[in-house]
């Protein structure tokens, strides 16, 4: 039914911790470029997502898919070869050109014609981990509207998997459960430009009961164990 698909599990705890302050404390530890912390009549969003949904300045338009991990080591010989292994292993690299695939394709419904270039495996360190991304941009066609770029895009395919569609059908079979903020989307509209983020790495309260998700992306050659380690890292 699919190539790729990522499943996600999420996990609660309570604590009558104030959420600001857990968010600032999160953030000493591992800043990241989309950090939000969102509160309103009935939720509290804590977020710390290294990864860019799309932004738009002007009629440009710029994705950066996020699909490959590992963890990250003290000693700093043993962390290089994690990051060289990252960028050659064959199941990463895969996973991350399926995805840039399906970013391609969303957007050719909402850019021009020959405008579509793509860079593929960029490695980004965090404190804790290594990541892969891609960079998927073009020209956005005439007086398309943020609508029409949330209808082409939405979700972003590093979250679902490939295709997107069936992924989504089978993610709902699987899952079962509303993955509520998480791998949504978090952003800021001003004038001509907008950025959005994945809302991955992200905390939501509700009546003093924290839920937080992880996942990993499956292919057919996926190992459990190796899976299961990555959903722990993150």
């Amino acid at each position: 039914r699919v190539y790729q698909i990522n499943l996600t599990q999420n996990f609660k705890f309570h604590s009558k911790m104030d959420s600001f302050e857990l968010f600032k404390l999160l953030l000493s530890r591992q800043d990241t470029e989309f950090k939000a912390f969102i509160k309103d009549e009935t939720r509290e969003i804590l977020s710390f997502s290294p990864e860019l949904f799309f932004k738009t300045k002007k009629r440009k338009i710029f994705t950066k898919p996020m699909k490959g991990t590992i963890k990250r080591d003290k000693d700093h010989i043993k962390d290089e070869e994690n990051k060289i292994f990252l960028q050659n292993d064959t199941k990463n690299l895969s996973e991350n050109v399926m995805i840039c695939d399906l970013l391609r394709n969303d957007l050719s419904k909402i850019i021009t014609k020959k405008s579509l270039k793509t860079k593929l495996f960029e490695i980004q360190s965090h404190p804790t981990l290594h990541q892969m991304t891609s960079s998927v941009q073009g020209k956005l066609k005439k007086n398309i509207s943020l609508y029409q770029i949330f209808k082409a895009l939405f979700p972003c395919g590093s979250i679902t998997g490939a295709p997107k569609l069936e992924s989504i059908k089978f993610i709902e079979e699987l899952e079962q459960r509303d993955r509520g903020i998480y791998c949504g989307t978090i952003g800021l509209i001003h004038k001509n430009k907008n950025k959005f983020s994945v809302a991955i790495r992200t905390l939501e309260k509700q009546d003093e009961i924290y839920t937080y998700s992880t996942g990993s992306g499956l292919v057919w050659d996926s190992k459990f164990k190796d899976e299961f380690e990555e959903l722990k890292l993150k």
